[in-house]
């Protein structure tokens, strides 16, 4: 927690040695008119004349791009949306189940196949909800350097902390620099979370623009204390809701000396060169581009234990030391076309993915001849056309691996219709062909039961879909997952198995609010349907989340905003994944089954100028429903919670 105090304290010097002009309020809602035109109001009259840059400054121009180059702006009102993402990950957690304390892993309510992932990964999929890919840094342009921190507090001792900020040094260069620290002790036995963060990122297109380039660096420690759930014991008395056991640290856990860790450092860059003139993308009909991208990553996934434990089965060692390493480089070299001659824009790229997966301090005297490591090089080539017609925007990307091991390929193709920003629908089909996960594939341990080298086949996956947003009708999503040979995890068994059946997995969701004078009722529904091979993949029939809330400003002059209300969120009972923290990893079981409850959450959150304050009661049915409060199988839910915290913008 020094670093977090130390890099708030930074922060707040940077900004007091900078500050020469009055502070621009940005209120920046498009849904509300009226925040809209007080912010770019309040922009102009706070004005310095003294600086051309301030004196032009609009709420606009804060802007955020991600990965894709799509862009927003920083937006400082307060919605029901920033209540769902206000948590650790800052993304709405619909989805998920968390586990009780901060920082531990989430459980699925749900899955997602159109997302393609080529490459395989190091695996431990569970330690890495708050790992930071590279799809998921942001870059960033502002005319003034602008500033967020994020407070929430944690489980019993301790906080989460996200600190940000970014500015331009000039209109060509900008760059940010953020650390998100959590640490949160938890109230069960040996469940301590610590984790940081730190991302740095930059960019950069010359005055003429006919050159950019943009790249970050990651550096993130996710470190848990496992403790393995209750023991047989435990979830005895815990379910009993004797209250000698609402304080849950005299409640007995599996592991009490053990801990994981993921670790990871990244360096990516990207480069374009546009060979003809870019001056304006209305009259430019004809355009080149070359590029180039290149990052390296290296991983690390560590189990440790001071002693040894018979939940996991015989050991080699008397202590625990499980290290797994992951070192990748990917590059890529790519030329696009856009000319009215090909119908849009067409982008050929050519991409190397170099890796190396092994394990430090294995254990060789009995399973000798599994190997040390896996390595390979894979080339693959990428196609890329995109072209709009009116207000039809037509894709379509084709990946072919053409070296390596473990062949890949995908084809996606997809139609969006946009009648306006906030009215649209999109249809879409994927098809690919996944290699399977590294440590599916190899994977050393102290523990006997948990060594083994596979050859699997890839997972073969079709999915299709589609998408409507209206703010007149609902809004939906349906998808429709064809998977063959998937890979998973069961209880019965430690080793990764494939299943032999077709999975076929339907999945739709359905949002719609509703709002009358100062009230709005928020509601979302999921209904999942999984056959086949029903083994390998549960999920909860029916999930839904409902908010009943209040919104008025209070005062005189509107200083203060507020949005008070509960929230309802129930899924059907179902297998709920078990949890194995020796490996990262979910496995699927037919023992235990979870849900068929309610979850209430009430909350009063409040805005002044740039600053949202949030105050939530969580899971006020926690003590009446002991039998069915559990995240996975021995792994209580979180019980009645009060938390507090904020978000704050300012700009010089």
């Amino acid at each position: 927690m020094k670093k977090i105090v130390l890099f708030f304290i930074l922060i707040s010097i940077f900004h007091t040695s900078l500050a020469q002009v009055k502070k621009p309020a940005i209120d920046n809602k498009a849904k509300i008119n009226k925040a809209v035109n007080r912010a770019s109001d309040t922009l102009q009259k706070r004005m310095a004349a003294s600086d051309p840059l301030v004196y032009k400054t609009h709420y606009t121009d804060f802007k955020i791009y991600d990965f894709k180059r799509d862009s927003t702006i920083i937006d400082t009102t307060l919605t029901i949306f920033k209540d769902y993402k206000f948590n650790y990950l800052r993304k709405d957690d619909f989805e998920f189940l968390a586990f009780h304390n901060q920082g531990q892993t989430f459980n699925r309510l749900a899955y997602s196949f159109n997302e393609i992932v080529l490459i395989p990964t190091i695996g431990a999929k569970a330690k890495h909800y708050n790992y930071y890919e590279i799809n998921d840094i942001s870059y960033y342009r502002v005319p003034t350097p602008s500033t967020e921190l994020m407070y929430r507090t944690g489980m019993e001792q301790g906080q989460i902390l996200d600190a940000f900020i970014t500015m331009n040094t000039s209109p060509q260069f900008n760059f940010s620099v953020a650390y998100k620290g959590l640490r949160s002790l938890g109230r069960y036995r040996n469940s301590l979370s610590s984790h940081g963060n730190f991302r740095v990122t930059f960019n950069y297109q010359s005055k003429n623009k006919h050159y950019d380039f943009r790249g970050h660096y990651t550096s993130q420690d996710l470190m848990n204390q496992e403790n393995g759930g209750l023991t047989a014991l435990s979830l005895a008395q815990y379910l009993s809701g004797n209250p000698n056991y609402d304080q849950r640290g005299r409640l007995d856990v599996n592991l009490l000396d053990a801990e994981s860790m993921l670790r990871g450092k990244r360096y990516f860059i990207e480069q374009r060169y546009h060979l003809l003139s870019v001056k304006s993308d209305s009259l430019q009909k004809n355009q080149i581009t070359l590029g180039q991208t290149y990052s390296y990553e290296t991983k690390h996934f560590e189990f440790t234990q001071t002693g040894i434990s018979s939940l996991f089965g015989n050991t080699l060692t008397s202590a625990i030391d499980d290290h797994t390493y992951h070192k990748q480089h990917n590059a890529s070299a790519y030329i696009s076309f856009k000319s009215p001659l090909l119908l849009g824009n067409i982008k050929v790229a050519a991409k190397l993915h170099r890796f190396e997966y092994g394990f430090k301090n294995p254990v060789d005297s009995i399973f000798a001849s599994l190997p040390k490591y896996l390595k390979d090089d894979k080339l693959a080539m990428q196609v890329t056309w995109n072209s709009s017609i009116k207000k039809i925007h037509l894709k379509a990307i084709l990946n072919q691996q053409i070296t390596g091991d473990d062949i890949t390929k995908s084809m996606l193709t997809s139609a969006t219709y946009k009648k306006d920003s906030v009215n649209w629908v999109k249809a879409y089909i994927n098809i690919y062909t996944k290699a399977p996960e590294l440590n599916y594939q190899l994977y050393r341990s102290n523990y006997k039961n948990y060594n083994w080298y596979n050859h699997f086949s890839n997972e073969d996956v079709w999915n299709v879909g589609f998408e409507l947003e209206s703010k007149k009708w609902l809004n939906t999503k349906v998808s429709y997952s064809k998977i063959d040979h998937l890979i998973y995890f069961s209880k019965n068994n430690p080793t990764p198995i494939q299943a032999t059946e077709t999975i076929n997995y339907l999945k739709a969701t359905i949002n719609k609010g509703f709002s009358f004078y100062k009230f709005g009722l928020e509601n979302t529904f999921m209904y999942q349907k999984v056959t086949g091979e029903t083994a390998a993949l549960s999920v909860p029939k029916l999930t839904t989340r409902n908010t009943l809330y209040y919104s008025t400003h209070l005062f005189k002059g509107n200083p203060l905003y507020i949005q008070t209300g509960v929230t309802l969120k129930y899924f059907s009972k179902f297998y709920a994944p078990s949890y194995n923290p020796l490996l990262g990893e979910f496995s699927e079981q037919n023992i235990f089954k979870i849900g068929n409850y309610p979850t209430i959450d009430i909350f009063l959150n409040g805005q002044i100028q740039r600053t949202r304050i949030y105050f939530k009661i969580e899971n006020v049915t926690s003590k009446s429903n002991y039998q069915n409060n559990f995240s996975a199988p021995n792994y209580p839910s979180r019980d009645f919670t009060i938390r507090f915290g904020l978000v704050w913008n300012f700009f010089i």
